[in-house]
């Protein structure tokens, strides 16, 4: 009995992501997590070698990427050899480095004969799942939330910033930033077929819930994907149908909540102590700015007395890794982009579903790499954002093999 390749591969897709998610939580005992880190290495380790095909040709910009990032892994591995604690060193090099890559280029494997409809589909459930026990939590008043309710900074109308199954806002709220663009692109397409019901009411609980968070770069990341979004989708007309139903989900969930204190939280403009850390973090990284000071060291040497990362991804990179891994980590994801964009100018006219995908895609990358100028880890693949991000990459670097396969096996006809 032959295997289908195929359905094997959306069962440790499916295995993989849902792993990554619930490890993102802040509820499961050691033991639960470590079965499930040991589920999502095995899945994604298989994962890559049944799609991996060295025969198979990739697109320059791929080759292309695929030069740069080795580069950088180059850099990573040396921060890594060279850092204080070598073995932890080559443990976060794998965790963080060598999966990243093998996120990538085990999506792009795998997108060469499927789209990302069930990737999209996994990921909306998993997060509205995410979301709507993290409302049951927090009615309930069981919220894992790791600040004192009695202190005035978390104060909102119903007594703290709610963080549902996190320890922390900051990562619920980009949770739910990631349940919204799920949504947002789930409504304006027509292939993926999902009731309208359930997407109406995740937009509703989601927006409520971001209110709560009271997350900035959760904010941030929500409003610049929407706004990408809308401006590169080609299906203008739902795009508007889709904005008014999250505006009106926006000033339904107003009406039952006080917004005053996220108002003037935003209002303040305090970066609640970050630049002081990006000053701190960026002095101990020009100690070493070729290696850094060693992978996820700058929790360990900041002048704070506690581990604490630097609060913005690039930085983290810098003072860990150095500055030429920094720039070669930028250089690749700014190629990723551009290609994207000039993929969606190719695309957008002849199929209206392969556009949407693209300005999903890039929206998504973009809103993400705005979100980590205030945060240190969601761009690591072992978080729901991060693997989300590396399989997107996937799709936008060997896109001009799936749309060129498209096009000469419908020579005469409409993607759509």
């Amino acid at each position: 009995m032959r295997l289908n390749a195929a359905k094997v591969s959306n069962v440790l897709l499916f295995l993989i992501t849902s792993s990554v998610f619930a490890t993102s939580v802040d509820v499961f005992p050691h033991h639960l997590l470590n079965i499930l880190e040991i589920i999502f290495y095995s899945a994604i380790l298989l994962f890559a070698l049944l799609n991996f095909d060295i025969h198979k040709s990739n697109t320059q910009i791929a080759k292309g990427f695929s030069f740069v990032f080795l580069f950088y892994l180059l850099f990573f591995l040396g921060s890594a050899i060279f850092s204080p604690d070598i073995i932890y060193g080559l443990k976060i090099f794998i965790n963080t480095g060598l999966i990243s890559f093998l996120g990538v280029v085990s999506a792009s494997a795998y997108l060469k004969k499927r789209d990302l409809s069930f990737f999209i589909a996994t990921c909306f459930y998993l997060s509205l799942l995410i979301a709507v026990i993290s409302c049951i939590v927090i009615v309930f008043g069981l919220d894992v939330h790791y600040y004192a309710k009695e202190r005035t900074l978390d104060v909102t109308s119903f007594g703290y910033k709610f963080s549902g199954l996190y320890e922390n806002q900051n990562r619920f709220g980009l949770l739910l930033g990631v349940l919204i663009s799920f949504t947002v692109f789930l409504f304006t397409q027509k292939t993926i077929r999902i009731p309208k019901t359930i997407l109406i009411s995740s937009l509703f609980l989601a927006v409520a819930l971001l209110i709560l968070a009271m997350s900035r770069g959760a904010i941030l990341f929500t409003i610049m994907f929407v706004f990408c979004y809308f401006t590169l989708s080609p299906q203008k007309k739902q795009a508007k149908w889709t904005l008014a139903i999250l505006m009106i989900s926006a000033l339904g969930a107003i009406l039952f909540i006080d917004v005053t204190p996220l108002f003037e939280r935003v209002s303040e403009g305090s970066l609640t102590g970050r630049n002081i850390i990006w000053a701190d973090a960026i002095q101990k990284g020009s100690k070493n700015i070729i290696l850094g000071m060693g992978p996820n060291q700058y929790r360990f040497i900041n002048d704070y007395g506690y581990e604490i990362s630097a609060h913005n991804f690039y930085i983290n990179k810098f003072v860990d890794l150095g500055l030429p891994a920094t720039l070669l980590y930028i250089f690749a994801l700014t190629m990723v982009l551009l290609h994207g964009v000039k993929s969606h100018r190719r695309v957008k006219d002849f199929s209206t579903y392969l556009g949407q995908l693209l300005a999903f895609s890039v929206s998504f990358l973009i809103a993400l790499i705005l979100h980590q100028l205030f945060e240190s880890n969601s761009l690591n693949p072992t978080t729901f954002a991060g693997y989300t991000a590396s399989f997107l990459i996937g799709f936008i670097l060997n896109f001009e093999t799936r749309f060129q396969t498209l096009f000469n096996a419908l020579p005469n006809r409409v993607l759509d």
